[in-house]
């Protein structure tokens, strides 16, 4: 014994003397992150990484380890992941908090990843806290409780954060090799001023504390946009990326001016906000399924039908000048017209698609006739599909005295479709 501790002393020494802490170098190649109970405690958590050589990650505390979700099976305060692929174990905190060490940080490369969340929480599961930044990660997403501190990995090219239990506060550029960038949930606290990653296909930032100043260009790569939030304040006048097939856009402070036609692959296309002044004469892009504009800068004139493969139709706007004496997309499923320079003057609706919502506030440029709100009214009482419980037609003549007929026809659609209330009004 004596002689085998006399070995080891000097070994010890040996790395001293050639400048080798032991601990040290431990301590810098490691991460600790902190678990912390919620609740009842009684929640598991999965926990999914990727490694690029195998290590023994390490519970303390009353936080353990198991192979299956309910936390039943295989306790243990260890999990060795080996590398290859994304590994899921299971862990559960249930008082207190514990400490879950990695012993290669450098040798983390995905924290989920593009199809596969890598925290997920459940009730009165662990919370976790982290310095992300630390890890090596080329792909992170993660929605559960959590407490993400610092930066994020330079390295990245995929990034997920979401849900309003997930918290971030952060001021700073993002990683430029980014591809993905998707930022959504009430707790994410991002300010920056600048332009965003260049090579970004997917951009998604949905929140109210998520403070992004920037004038100029978005990048041309991207296919999928969304921004919503009153603190994104977007200034740009020009076209927006040609390849883009969804396009969401609604803030107070997303100011984007434009006279032109929108990028021809859209199939979903949202704009909402007092500062989007978009001016253009002509068809919409064919593909589109959902289509709502929503805003008085929004100046739009055509004449003719709307793509056929429209589910939803939402118009709102001072501007919005479309004319069209034809029948609607047979499969919407959502239906809102009100604009005082909108004329639609067919008075039909077919198609078999379940309505959920049914409003022509504003939508004709002359009253309808009772005789044409017979007509209609039968239309909507013999069509195949179900309508909400109430259903709203303006632009009526006679709506403060409608004739027995009308009357009747009003109360055979009710019976028929199972309605509760059908608005006629001016």
């Amino acid at each position: 014994m004596l002689k085998m501790k006399a070995y080891i002393q000097t070994g010890i020494r040996a790395y001293k003397s050639a400048g080798i802490n032991i601990l040290g170098t431990f301590l810098n190649q490691s991460l600790t992150a902190i678990l912390e109970a919620t609740g009842t405690g009684a929640g598991v958590s999965t926990l999914r990484l990727e490694v690029s050589e195998t290590q023994t990650i390490t519970l303390d505390g009353t936080a353990k380890f198991y192979t299956d979700a309910g936390g039943t099976a295989g306790e243990s305060t260890t999990w060795e992941v080996t590398s290859g692929e994304l590994r899921t174990i299971y862990l559960r905190c249930p008082s207190g908090t514990s400490n879950m060490v990695i012993p290669k940080k450098d040798k983390v490369i995905k924290w989920g990843d593009n199809i596969t969340d890598g925290w997920v929480f459940s009730t009165n599961a662990a919370k976790i806290t982290i310095e992300v930044g630390k890890l090596a990660l080329t792909m992170l997403k993660i929605t559960g409780i959590s407490t993400l501190t610092g930066s994020l990995p330079t390295g990245l090219t995929y990034l997920y954060l979401g849900g309003n239990l997930l918290n971030w506060t952060y001021s700073g550029s993002l990683p430029t090799g980014l591809t993905y960038l998707n930022l959504s949930g009430s707790l994410i606290n991002w300010t920056y001023s600048g332009a965003l990653p260049t090579g970004l296909t997917y951009l998604r930032l949905i929140g109210s504390l998520l403070n992004w100043t920037y004038s100029g260009a978005l990048p041309t790569g991207l296919t999928y946009l969304s921004l919503y939030g009153n603190l994104l304040n977007w200034t740009y006048s020009g076209a927006l990326p040609t390849g883009l097939t969804y396009l969401y856009l609604s803030g107070s402070l997303l100011n984007w001016t434009y006279s032109g036609a929108l990028p021809t692959g859209l199939t979903y296309l949202y704009l909402s906000g007092s500062l989007l002044n978009w001016t253009y004469s002509g068809a919409l892009p064919t593909g589109l399924t959902y289509l709502s504009l929503y805003g008085n800068l929004l100046n739009w004139t055509y004449s003719g039908a709307l793509p056929t493969g429209l589910t939803t139709l939402v118009f709102s706007g001072s501007l919005l000048n479309w004319t069209y004496s034809g029948a609607l997309p047979t499969g919407l499923t959502y239906l809102s017209l009100y604009g005082n320079l909108l004329n639609w003057t067919y008075n039909q609706i077919t198609g078999t698609a379940n309505f959920v919502n049914f409003s022509l506030l504003n939508y004709r440029d002359t009253k309808m006739s009772s005789a044409d709100m017979v007509i209609l009214l039968d239309s909507l009482r013999t069509k195949t599909g179900t309508f909400p419980a109430t259903v709203t037609i303006n632009d009526y003549a006679d709506y403060a005295s409608p004739p027995v007929e009308v009357v009747a026809a009003v109360d055979a659609l009710k019976t028929a479709k199972s309605i509760t209330t059908v608005n006629l009004g001016a």
